[in-house]
């Protein structure tokens, strides 16, 4: 499984990395600071045979918007596969309306989903695995996390 988080800041996205990298087995993760660099990098690994299974998207994004970079995404699926989205994404937002921002933009995606910030680590863990089966380690609850792990999760934006 490859999953691309696309996140303007780079702290952030680094955490997001590290913390999959940890807690889902056989996961490779990458990490982009705007949209403009989410598609070249989807393009890019689509083309050299190693596809995204999911992606991880906040909104809003520098350079190129979150809105457009997923629809460019769908769009370069669509012409290089000739089927339906493969790609699972979540967007994830503080803005209210995100879901209807996307849904009327894009229409109904059956593979995109919407979480709120700030992220629940072990939601969104569990919408990686659901998007794609695959072996992963159990989360390790609250109570068992460091005061730093905890400190430093919610510094970027996160919470358990």
């Amino acid at each position: 499984m490859r999953v691309l988080i696309v996140d303007e800041n780079k702290e952030r996205g680094e955490m997001f990395v590290s913390l999959l990298s940890k807690y889902c087995d056989h996961c490779e993760t990458y990490a982009v600071v705007s949209g403009r660099d989410a598609v070249l990098s989807f393009v890019r690994n689509h083309d050299a045979g190693t596809p995204f299974t999911f992606i991880c998207m906040r909104h809003p994004l520098p350079i190129v918007d979150g809105l457009e970079a997923l629809q460019q995404i769908r769009y370069y699926e669509k012409e290089h596969s000739g089927e339906a989205p493969r790609c699972a994404v979540c967007i994830i937002s503080a803005r209210p309306d995100c879901q209807k921002l996307f849904t009327d933009f894009l229409g109904c995606d059956p593979h995109a989903s919407f979480m709120s910030h700030p992220v629940n680590l072990f939601e969104l863990l569990t919408l990686i695995k659901e998007s794609h089966p695959v072996k992963s380690k159990p989360p390790v609850s609250a109570h068992h996390k460091s005061p730093i792990l905890l400190r430093t999760l919610q510094r970027v934006g996160l919470h358990a």
